[in-house]
C-alpha cells in the first residue's frame, strides 16, 4: 500500500493534536463514500464543542493541510469562521500549510512547527471571539 502525503499530513496532524487535547481542535476526513458527511476526529476538548462551532479544524489534502477556525454556527452546515489572512481572498479564512518538495520532510520537525504556528493563530482566534461572545452575553 502506498502512503500520500495526505497520510503524512494526517500523522502530523494526530501530532499535535495529541500534544493539544485541552484544545478544541477536529480533524477532517475524507471517506469516498460519504463525501457530503466527512469522518471527523477530535481532542478532548474537541469532543465538548457544539456543533463543532468555536474550534479550529484540520483539513489535510493531496498538497496541504489547510487550518480553519470556526466561530459561531450559523445553521444548514454554515459557520461563521476568522479571518486568518486578511485581503486572500477568497481564501482569507484558511492558511494553507504546504507541503514541502520532499516528502519525506512532512513528518519533520520544521513541517511540523510550521502547522502548530498556523494552529495556533486559528486558536488564538477562537479564545478570542469566544470570551467576545461571552462578555456581550454577561452585560446583555
Amino acid at each position: 500500500m502506498t502512503v500520500t502525503p495526505m497520510d503524512l499530513g494526517t500523522a502530523v496532524c494526530h501530532a499535535i493534536m495529541r500534544d493539544l487535547d485541552d484544545k478544541p481542535i477536529l480533524l477532517q476526513g475524507y471517506d469516498p463514500q460519504q463525501p457530503m458527511n466527512p469522518p471527523m476526529e477530535a481532542t478532548a476538548a474537541g469532543e465538548r464543542v457544539i456543533m463543532a462551532q468555536w474550534c479550529v479544524v484540520l483539513l489535510p489534502t493531496l498538497d496541504f493541510v489547510g487550518v480553519r477556525a470556526h466561530l459561531r454556527y450559523l445553521g444548514a452546515g454554515l459557520y461563521e469562521q476568522a479571518v486568518l489572512r486578511p485581503g486572500a481572498e477568497p481564501f482569507e479564512y484558511n492558511i494553507f500549510v504546504r507541503y514541502p518538495e520532499d516528502k519525506t520532510a512532512i513528518t519533520g520537525a520544521d513541517y511540523e512547527a510550521e502547522l502548530r504556528a498556523a494552529v495556533d493563530e486559528a486558536l488564538a482566534a477562537v479564545e478570542e471571539d469566544q470570551a467576545r461572545v461571552l462578555a456581550a452575553a454577561r452585560k446583555g
